[in-house]
């Protein structure tokens, strides 16, 4: 049926090490996808004769010059043809079953926009590091809630209904981190989201990740939660006062997180500025919150005392 087609858009650069498993576990799907496009970022590490030698015909490749991840996934859905768009990138792998069983959530239910699975994060090696699960119990007005302040959802995990993200207009190209948010929280505000519960897909955790870059964050972290609220926003009390928490307890996550970047970095000064923005923008934070910070001053602390021990009595 012309309604089950699924488009998969695998998104790479400079990541010939791992793109190969990616489509691999695209290809292997229980349920074939109509087509694989594959997007190529500007890499200049072999990407694109590797995909052509190892794969050929059997994935549409598409190269163009450093743009960004948002700006690589709009391409992706230009190019594609299959009503359900499924994102993949490069890093990450399926397991085999997932496009069937997020597609059979659809079926019936028009008024889902997005299907979401759960998922794992791993290392390079594969060692299960998390899993990454939904809110419960499961609905959506706790998904809209959840998006106030947090991402559940990963790329890597969503398939979405090709005519929702064209209306709710693609990824925010202006943003290099958290454009995933944004766009979820644009569809959770006018469609239905449908989870699958069972773990379907594994995100690696790279050094190199998005995540590890603390300006980033800084930057884009707090505009991405100011448009949330935007898409999500409530005009009526308490509802508009309920919002603002939720927008500045997201923001204090986004410090605290830079925070935990600086000290892996041994940057005291500026993880120390980053825990007292934060809490100064929510203070009321929960136990786990505090042991977070707690543990955070202490790694701070250590790493002061081991810098001033003068040289050779270490």
């Amino acid at each position: 049926m012309m309604d089950d087609t699924i488009t998969v858009i695998v998104n790479t650069y400079n990541d010939r090490a791992h793109v190969g498993r990616a489509i691999q576990s695209v290809l292997t799907q229980t349920l074939k996808p109509h087509e694989i496009v594959v997007i190529d970022d500007g890499s200049s590490d072999g990407t694109g004769e590797f995909l052509q030698r190892e794969f050929g015909k059997r994935i549409l490749y598409h190269y163009h010059p450093n743009r960004g991840l948002p700006a690589s996934r709009n391409v992706g859905f230009e190019l594609s043809s299959g009503r359900w768009l499924a994102f993949i990138d490069s890093d990450d792998y399926w397991a085999e079953e997932k496009l069937e069983l997020t597609l059979a959530e659809t079926l019936g239910r028009p008024e889902v926009g997005m299907v979401a699975c759960a998922g794992f994060e791993c290392t390079p090696e594969d060692k299960v590091l998390c899993t990454v699960g939904f809110p419960q119990p499961y609905s959506m007005d706790v998904v809209r809630s959840e998006l106030r302040r947090r991402n559940p959802f990963i790329p890597s995990g969503a398939m979405i209904r090709r005519d929702v993200l064209q209306q709710v207009g693609g990824w925010p190209e202006d943003m290099r981190y958290a454009e995933d948010i944004v766009t979820f929280a644009r569809i959770a505000a006018c469609y239905e989201i449908a989870a699958v519960h069972r773990p379907l897909f594994y995100k690696t955790v790279l050094p190199t990740s998005m995540q590890f870059d603390a300006e980033k964050v800084l930057h884009y972290g707090p505009r991405s939660f100011q448009m949330c609220k935007e898409a999500l926003g409530r005009t009526s009390w308490p509802g508009r006062w309920l919002d603002e928490i939720a927008y500045r307890q997201g923001v204090t996550q986004v410090f605290l997180h830079a925070a935990w970047v600086y000290s892996g970095r041994h940057e005291t000064r500026r993880a120390a500025s980053c825990i007292l923005r934060g809490l100064l923008k929510w203070p009321f934070l929960t136990a786990r919150q505090y042991r977070s910070i707690y543990w955070l001053c202490a790694n701070l602390l250590q790493h002061d005392r081991q810098e001033s021990v003068p040289a050779g009595v270490k």
